[in-house]
């Protein structure tokens, strides 16, 4: 068996019907029909009953069903454990601010953004000078004016809400 029969096996059993397989599949009824008898040929098992309103599980169905749900929870499992692996943020951030900011504002945001993205190593220059973005001193520079110097970089309007 293949993971593909699987999904067919699957979809049938959930559905009860070869049409409200394909449905689910979005492929056509035949389709389902001719996977199905495949799987049972290949397993030499018969693991539906033909009935007039559907299919109806046998014991060797509800078996493969039992089976092929831990099979595709450990399958969706992998699938999100692996998505986005290779590009998982990590690496080092500098970043450059004037003291009064960090202090007063930024450290609950640094603390969180840390939490959240272990891989980054930051790197954080509280200074009231300005590191220059363009020969790379800093990778974010947040500044305490609504006139920072030219850089390349786009300038973002923060706002901080009010401590409790």
């Amino acid at each position: 068996m293949t993971w593909d029969d699987l999904r067919f096996l699957l979809a049938v059993c959930r559905e009860g019907t070869l049409t409200g397989a394909a449905r689910t599949l979005n492929v056509n009824h035949s389709t389902v029909f001719r996977r199905v008898r495949s799987i049972e040929n290949k397993l030499c098992v018969q693991l539906f009953e033909r009935l007039p309103n559907g299919y109806a599980m046998t014991e060797a169905g509800e078996t493969a069903l039992k089976a092929g749900e831990n099979i595709e929870r450990e399958f969706l499992r992998l699938s999100h454990e692996l998505a986005g692996k290779d590009s998982r943020l990590h690496g080092k951030l500098k970043i450059t601010a004037p003291d009064a900011l960090v202090i007063k504002l930024l450290v609950p945001y640094i603390a969180s953004f840390c939490e959240t993205y272990p891989e980054i190593k930051m790197e954080l220059s509280i200074a009231n000078n300005y590191l220059s973005l363009s020969r790379r001193e800093a990778d974010i520079a947040i500044r305490a004016t609504n006139l920072p110097p030219e850089t390349t970089a786009v300038p973002l309007t923060f706002t901080a809400k009010p401590s409790d």
